[in-house]
């Protein structure tokens, strides 16, 4: 194959890479300099001090590039990670992208790119095919993904294989760092990747199980379309941070279709993890009996009346106040909030007791919704009396509109689980 052949446009942008020293991102990162000389490449190598080497190491990668006129910046992570925590692999990789994350944000590039490759795309595959994952789980990588932060990660080596990269650096004599810990079976990605070769006699190589994750990539993206056009002409989101399905149209629709939607009513509310897909399907079968019960999912309220579903946040997940400025915050992991004046104003749920002094002083703002719905709507307090509710348009005399910022952060929920 062209060794230059990279899923990626030409651009002037700059561009950051994640560089770990092993063979697929000293490839990637001097590939992108060799096809693109003139546009400013960034080697970005995190240091997670889990080998007394690692340190050296960092170091030496970096003079590695600066003679290639790349230039590689070191990030630390500190604290270190913790060992007796468990999922190791897992604190590093979330520890390495807030730190690569975190530097392209404060230096205004907004583009990050990874060395994932086929046989990457293959092993996750199979890790996440043996803990039952669905359509979405199965899409693994994508080619592109907008994370959180505004930071945009791409695979420009996806479509390689190992051989191609290791191949690639031999070829214009590059070294690279081998980790000792790529070998160890304590590990269940090597476990895997120590298997490939068994699997590809049995007919499953790496290249097939890639093109299985792409058909999978291809039907989530088909019913997230699906999911999207539902969600619009029923109207599900409203104004009150809930949903509302309309009950027989849900159950009318396919029972794919159908888990999703409860997914992206969820995540709307919650945004921040996925739900387990054995709770959709709990929820699935429970919202289908004749007599629903309520339901708790993904800190969440699920419960039918006049014929639909409603789904709030419930109070009791909501997280404590927080003392607000004219600073935004993000309270509950949903709402952006900021409030300039009176002072001091603090930002919470309603609760028992702000839904109480509504009744007793402004009763006729409050909406026919249920009870436990209205306790949760994010609340502006200021010396423990409600002055601001946003989603039902109230604002006390003392309390002016334009002060108060309180923005659902989030999006429709439905986007694939990469």
């Amino acid at each position: 194959m062209p060794m230059l052949n990279l899923m990626l446009p030409y651009s002037s942008e700059p561009l950051a890479v994640a560089t770990s020293g092993g063979s697929d991102s000293m490839a990637l990162v001097c590939a992108l300099k060799e096809r693109e000389p003139e546009r400013t490449i960034i080697a970005l190598h995190v240091d997670h001090r889990l080998r007394s080497s690692s340190t050296k190491e960092a170091h030496q990668l970096q003079k590695w590039l600066e003679v290639r006129s790349i230039p590689c910046i070191i990030l630390t992570i500190d604290p270190p990670l913790d060992r007796e925590a468990g999922n190791l692999a897992a604190q590093a990789r979330s520890a390495r992208y807030a730190l690569m994350e975190g530097w392209c944000m404060h230096h205004d590039v907004h583009v990050l790119a990874t060395a994932h490759h086929l046989g990457d795309q293959a092993e996750t595959f199979l890790m996440r095919l043996a803990r039952g994952s669905g359509v979405d789980g199965l899409s693994c990588i994508a080619q592109e993904r907008m994370q959180p932060s505004g930071i945009k990660l791409v695979r420009p080596i996806l479509h390689w294989h190992k051989e191609d990269a290791i191949s690639f650096l031999q070829q214009r004599g590059i070294p690279w760092i081998e980790d000792p810990t790529n070998h160890l079976s304590c590990y269940q990605r090597n476990r895997w990747r120590m298997m490939m070769p068994q699997l590809a006699a049995e007919g499953l190589s790496i290249a097939r199980l890639a093109r299985h994750a792409h058909h999978m990539a291809r039907l989530a993206d088909f019913m997230y379309q699906h999911t999207a056009a539902w969600l619009q002409q029923h109207k599900v989101f409203a104004p009150q941070a809930y949903a509302l399905l309309p009950y027989d149209a849900w159950c009318e629709a396919h029972e794919e279709l159908a888990l999703r939607l409860l997914r992206a009513c969820l995540m709307h509310i919650q945004p921040h993890k996925t739900p387990r897909f054995d709770a959709l399907e709990q929820l699935y079968h429970a919202l289908h009996n004749a007599a629903p019960k309520p339901q708790t999912v993904h800190g969440c309220m699920i419960r039918t009346r006049r014929n639909q579903i409603f789904m709030y946040r419930e109070m009791a997940h909501c997280s404590p106040h927080i003392t607000l400025s004219h600073i935004p915050q993000l309270w509950d992991n949903r709402v952006m909030v900021a409030c300039a004046a009176p002072s001091p104003v603090q930002c919470g749920a309603l609760g028992v007791h702000g839904l109480a002094w509504l009744r007793r002083h402004v009763p006729d703002i409050i909406p026919d919704l249920p009870a436990t719905l209205l306790h949760s709507l994010p609340t502006f307090f200021h010396l423990e009396e409600p002055i601001a509710i946003p989603h039902i348009d109230y604002y006390a005399h003392t309390c002016e509109k334009r002060n108060v910022m309180c923005l659902m952060h989030n999006s429709v929920g439905i986007d694939a689980e990469f």
